[in-house]
């Protein structure tokens, strides 16, 4: 058995006990006493795969692929189930399979951990006793969805938190100051786009001791930060900012602006309290040009991490490695389903998004082993030299993995191994990875 094979049959193993220990906790259900404790037409195991399975639009087309009992049974009756089971399950498993294999996560930035935050909108269907989820959406106009702010680990390819706001409570700084503080890793880097730029959340960042690369609007624009600090007159710069929050508007702060950024909202935050009206920011401003075809414009960033140890290239990179939050979230929606959310309470949306992050780190850590290989390093250097980009193809491997997680094995204590159908035998064929690159290459090869 292959080494790639062996890291499939580990993971398969970890998600079976991993769900096997979780359906033992009686607070994973509404009403333990009664919820599937009696033999009815749809048992426990059907019923929690549908989170990790249905990729369609419409879940009664994914009902006949995943189990006989499913098929037979209506979507009234499923949807009660479904509720049934509380979203605590799915995001237990996802913490144990996270825990598990954390070890084979080992890319690092100068040490430091890469993780980028940011969100989404997950579009539902309204639900008549919850209506918090219809809100404002950035698409124009108003709609029901649940914004999912994501912590994403850009450089292992793996998703490592989540945070569901309904629509019409959507607050993407409070997010984020909540995904920082479940990180325990004091060497994390976060960096985000221009959505989380806010003067007080750089300060408690800092004064938690988190570094972060922030982007913040151009000194060109009217609600810059920056607008009234000196800054260079050269286009590019990477210079020291060092303002004072203040939750006084007098005359002194209106006279001193490049020294004084005054917080309007400071009754909302704890730290002007007991008679404190200043905070002290310290940080990095850098603005730098990029070029997108035959037009340039200015990115600038705001960091806390120092001149001495992190360059201007380095806060570049670390800025464009966010882009890879940006195709995870792609591939969550188009590759695994979650364009189409396959219920409208919240518990239930909660776990389908939990049960998805669990199944997208489980392809994504095979195809980073897949990558390290040897072979697979010659043949990408090959293709490199051919001047062809070519990659491992990840909506392959989650078609060829995705139906057999649920495979659950009766050394796991299921009483219910759920059948694999016939529909993709991965175990069998060890070598399926290299043999869909072997044929792409040899395709290629006919076209020339």
């Amino acid at each position: 058995m292959s080494d790639t094979s062996n890291l499939c049959d580990k993971f398969r193993r970890s998600f079976n006990r991993a769900i096997a220990a979780e359906i033992c906790k009686p607070e994973i259900f509404s009403n333990p006493q009664t919820d599937f404790s009696r033999n009815r037409n749809l048992n426990l195991l059907p019923v929690i795969s549908i989170s990790y399975r249905a990729d369609t639009r419409s879940i009664s087309a994914s009902l006949p692929q995943l189990h006989p009992s499913l098929s037979s049974a209506s979507l009234s009756a499923i949807s009660q189930a479904r509720q049934k089971i509380k979203s605590s399950l799915y995001i237990g498993v996802f913490n144990r399979m996270s825990q598990g294999f954390r070890y084979l996560d080992t890319e690092r930035f100068k040490s430091y951990r890469l993780l980028a935050v940011d969100g989404s909108e997950l579009r539902v269907s309204p639900d008549g006793n919850d209506l918090s989820t219809y809100g404002g959406s950035k698409k124009g106009g108003k709609r029901h969805y649940f914004h999912a702010n994501m912590l994403y680990d850009v450089l292992n390819h793996t998703c490592v938190d989540m945070v569901l706001q309904p629509g019409s409570e959507k607050n993407e700084d409070s997010a984020f100051l909540d995904l920082a503080e479940r990180v325990e890793d004091p060497n994390v880097i976060y960096t985000c786009d221009r959505g989380y730029e806010c003067l007080m959340t750089f300060h408690r960042l800092d004064q938690s001791g988190k570094h972060f690369v922030i982007r913040i609007k151009d000194e060109s624009s009217a609600t810059s930060i920056l607008k009234h600090y000196p800054t260079p007159e050269t286009e590019e710069y990477d210079i020291p900012f060092d303002v004072t929050l203040t939750s006084r508007n007098n005359k002194k702060v209106k006279e001193n602006w490049d020294t004084y950024k005054y917080i309007s909202s400071y009754p909302k935050h704890p730290e002007f309290s007991n008679g404190v009206t200043e905070l002290p920011l310290h940080g990095r401003a850098v603005r730098f040009k990029v070029k997108c075809g035959e037009k340039e414009s200015f990115i600038t960033l705001f960091t806390n991490l120092s001149a001495d140890s992190f360059s201007t290239d380095d806060l570049k990179k670390i800025y464009r490695l966010r882009w890879q939050i940006e195709i995870s979230f792609r591939d969550l929606k188009r590759e695994l389903g979650l364009e189409h959310i396959h219920g409208r309470k919240k518990e239930v949306v909660i776990g389908e998004v939990y049960a998805k992050m669990t199944i997208y780190n489980m392809n994504s850590r095979i195809r980073n082993h897949v990558e390290k290989r040897k072979k697979t390093r010659l043949w990408l250097e090959r293709a490199v030299k051919r001047k062809t980009e070519r990659k491992i193809d990840f909506t392959f491997l989650m078609a060829a993995t995705r139906f057999l997680w649920l495979q659950l094995d009766r050394s796991s204590g299921m009483k219910e191994p759920i059948p694999e159908q016939g529909l993709l035998n991965f175990w069998n064929e060890r070598q399926n990875l290299f043999a869909l690159i072997d044929r792409e290459g040899k395709k290629e090869k006919a076209k020339k």
